[in-house]
This record gives structure tokens, sequence and C-alpha cells, in this order.
């Protein structure tokens, strides 16, 4: 409504002055300018919508046809009869002449030549709105498939970790002291890292904080010490870990890969986690074999 006042406003300012020049204005710039914008509404949002979305076009361009037919209809009646001498008469006749009005077909006309531009104008803005709310739609699948994909990949290797550990913890639960003294609480540690990885909520990248995943980690360190108490694993964290992420169960699923490196060690393991910028660095290292080294960029861990 603010574009048809918006483009009548120079004709207003000029018959603002003449009573029948200010109704002249009202009636064919504003009253018929809105009701051809209704026309564009309908076209756009209720007329197209169904059969552009199916690629029907012969069948949007018959209902849009229909639709100015219609409206060419009602903006005659309109003008026959509450505004005759503005909208059908043909011209100003002079004083003493009879007036001359246009016939129906004679108006439809006009009025069909008038709507099919404003049908042009509709169709064209339709497709628009098609294709770009159908790439948006696409974008928001393939970030819903990846968000997916990513879940079943936590899913996995939480089923890994979870088969792992189990087959860990049954040496523990199968002694009757070590059941007693470490059972209940292995069993604890392990539930609370298989919630969180399944559970945690994570952003829109993936990850969880730095702080939180070392949390976990520490809980993950704590398990493996009941399960492996020949084989101590020790954390120390250099540097700044303030906003740095990681995705969650990273640091303990790349550790748990690399163990195996060390299967034969008994005694105390360093696993040192150096943080620099947005990079992390992960060393475990024991006076036997060499250190392994793992290298973030942007958050994740990369080996």
């Amino acid at each position: 409504m603010a574009l048809i006042f918006l483009y009548s406003f120079p004709s207003l300012n000029a018959s603002w002055g003449s009573g029948n020049g200010m109704r002249w204005v009202l009636v064919r710039n504003v009253l018929y300018g809105f009701i051809n914008f209704n026309l564009f509404y309908c076209l756009v949002f209720a007329v197209l919508a169904y059969p552009v979305k199916r690629r029907k076009y012969g069948l949007a361009l018959l209902l849009a046809f229909s639709m100015i037919f219609i409206f060419g209809v009602l903006k005659y009646l309109a003008g026959k009869y509450f505004f005759p001498d503005i909208i059908l008469q043909k011209m100003i006749a002079l004083i003493g002449m009879p007036k001359s009005y246009f016939t129906f077909w004679e108006y439809m006309r006009q009025a069909i030549k008038t709507g099919l531009g404003v049908g042009l104008l509709a169709f064209g803005y339709h497709l628009y709105l098609y294709y770009r709310n159908k790439q948006s739609g696409e974008e928001d699948i393939a970030e819903e498939l990846q968000l997916a994909n990513f879940r079943f990949k936590r899913m996995q290797k939480g089923s890994r970790f979870l088969l792992h550990h189990i087959n860990e913890l049954s040496p523990v639960l199968e002694d009757d002291r070590r059941r007693i003294e470490a059972g209940s609480e292995a069993i604890l540690l392990l539930s609370e890292l298989l919630r969180y990885n399944l559970y945690e909520k994570i952003t829109a990248d993936m990850t969880v904080d730095i702080n939180k995943e070392l949390y976990y980690f520490q809980q993950y360190l704590s398990l493996k010490k009941i399960l492996h108490p020949e084989q101590t694993l020790h954390l120390q964290v250099l540097g700044e870990t303030a906003g740095l992420k990681l995705e969650p169960m990273h640091l303990q699923y790349s550790v748990e890969e690399r163990l195996p490196a060390f299967r034969q060690y008994q005694g105390d393991l360093d696993v040192i986690l150096k943080c620099h910028g947005n990079r992390v660095g992960i060393n475990i290292l024991q006076t036997q074999a060499p250190g392994i080294l793992l290298e973030m960029k942007s958050g994740l861990l990369h080996d």
C-alpha cells in the first residue's frame, strides 16, 4: 500500500486543489492500483504456487489468465456501479454532448492488457522466490545430511568404544576383590562417557568447548587407571585453552587408537596437550617408545 501511495503522490500533489482531480487520482491510481496489487499478491502466493512447484507451466498460465479475467470483471463492475464517469467514460464530453462509455468487452481488452503486465511481473517474482527457497532448502538438506552423518559416525565410534571397554571391564568384574573396590566406579565412568558422546549438545561446527572435553578426558583417564593399573596415564595441559573447541570424545578416541603401541609398556605415560592459538598438539610420551604427535587446526584434530 505504501508503494501505491508513493506512486500516486505526484498526481495527488498536483490535484490537491481540485475536487474532481483528487477523485480521479484516488479512484484510478489508488483504488485500482490497490486492486492490481491484490491481483499480483494472489498470483504470486496462491495461484502460481502449486503449478510452478510441480513444473506445470501450462496450468500456471491458464490459472493466471483466469485470475486476470476475474479481476478485470471486478474492476468493470466497480466502475459501472460506482465510478462510471471515471473508469468507463471514453472521453470527457463537451457541454450538451452525450457521454460515451466503454462496453464490457472494450473495457476488458484494456483490463486484460494491464492484468497481463501484472501477471508477467508476478510470474517472474514467483520464479525468483521459488528458486531462492529451493536453493535454501537444498542447503538445509545438505546441513542436515552432514549432521546426520556426523552423528552416525559418533554412534559407530561410541559402539566400538563401548565394546572395547566392556571387554576390558570383564576381568575387573570377574575378580571379586577388584569388583568390590573398583567395579561400580568403572561402570559409572564408562556410562558417563557414553552419555557425553551420544547426547552432548554441540555447536553448528559440531564441536564443544575444550574445557568440557578435558573434563571428560579426565574421566576417561580415571577409567583407564581402573582397567589397567599397571599403566597409568597422566594429563598435562600446556598453553592457553580459552576459546578452543574439539569434537566430543576426540581426545579419547585419538589416544585410544594409539595406545596399542604401548601395550607391552608398564609404568606411567604422560599425555601432553599443547595449546597455541587455535592449534592443539597431543603427545604420548614414555621412556621406551617415541612420542606420537597429533595436530589440530581450527579446533579439529588431525594426524
